[in-house]
């Protein structure tokens, strides 16, 4: 059974993105990220 790489790259891509969204979530909510954010223009 040949590798489908697309399959593969689409899936770790999917895994790794959800990952950081969540990991971002929860650092605004708890209020982590506000010495390290950039002011907007």
């Amino acid at each position: 059974m040949a590798v489908q790489w697309p399959l593969l790259i689409f899936s770790v891509l999917l895994g790794a993105s959800s990952g950081i969204m969540i990991f971002l979530g929860i650092g605004e909510i708890k209020g982590v990220f506000k010495k390290v954010r950039f002011p907007c223009l």
